[in-house]
């Protein structure tokens, strides 16, 4: 990249250029172009004579360009969520498995989960795109925000996290229909100065090695989820999408040692 600027007067003109390389480095100035000559006109011996010019003093402040990086923060200014009208409770769930509703909530916490019975979508058209990766998926969307809120120039970003996890359930499996449900959750992440920001850092990271213990494959397209049709009216599926498998003390055992570990990397980051 070259910038270049010119200056003249009556008598001498001085031409200076600059030249970056392509990483864009513009702290060290470019050395002095060598003293201009001044040609004069003597009228008593009618002849040329030349002397070298006074040295002039180049502003090259005015030549060097510099980038201005502006810090942006974000911060989170709405949030909103939606849930399914059809609620089923654990009591619904002991008709079909081989467990009481006591035996549930002692091991999940929950008496009640909500099932997407109808098909909803987003309406409109803004600049979107899907992230999925299951229960981590609103936090990779809310660091994303922020990327693009810090690094892209945009000024608002709306993240949704919609689950519709009832289509890849085994309702006849105990070990994870208790667990799962349908929902949708939002906020609305804005740019502001740094001074208000709400997002200091974070600590992100993927191991595959346990795919064995949580998956769910590409189904053969001969095969039903005969176990969705007939469960008190839960939406026939023919995904793409087999249905849940989970180890879920491995899951478990997994998530309580890796958990604090990225609390504590996040928090180091920041001086906490």
């Amino acid at each position: 990249m070259v910038f270049s600027a010119t200056t003249t007067t009556t008598t001498t003109t001085t031409t200076a250029t600059t030249t970056t390389s392509s990483n864009h480095q513009y702290n060290q100035p470019p050395p002095l172009p060598p003293p201009p000559t001044v040609t004069t006109t003597t009228n008593s011996h009618d002849h040329h004579q030349q002397q070298p010019a006074a040295a002039t003093t180049t502003n090259y402040e005015d030549l060097i360009i510099s980038p201005r990086f502006v810090s942006k923060g974000c911060k989170l200014v709405g949030c909103g969520s939606a849930l399914p009208n059809l609620q089923v409770s654990n009591d619904d769930l002991a008709k079909i498995i081989d467990a009481s509703d006591e035996w549930i909530f002692s091991r999940t916490g929950i008496r009640n989960r909500r099932i997407l019975s109808d098909s909803k979508r987003c309406k409109g058209n803004p600049p979107a795109f899907d992230i999925r990766a299951a229960c981590s998926g609103f936090i990779l969307g809310l660091v994303s925000a922020s990327c693009y809120i810090r690094g892209g120039g945009f000024k608002n970003v709306l993240v949704i996290g919609a689950d519709c996890i009832s289509r890849y359930v085994d309702w006849t499996d105990k070990k994870t229909c208790v667990l799962f449900g349908d929902g949708a959750g939002a906020v609305i992440v804005q740019a502001c100065d740094i001074e208000e920001d709400g997002l200091f850092d974070f600590d992100l990271h993927t191991d595959g090695n346990g795919n064995r213990h949580l998956n769910s494959g590409i189904n053969d397209q001969s095969e039903t989820n005969l176990a969705n049709t007939s469960v008190m009216g839960f939406p026939t599926t023919h995904s793409s999408i087999s249905h849940i498998q989970m180890n879920g003390p491995e899951v478990f055992r997994f998530a309580v040692k890796a958990v604090p570990q990225t609390i504590e990397a996040s928090l180091a980051k920041v001086g906490g």
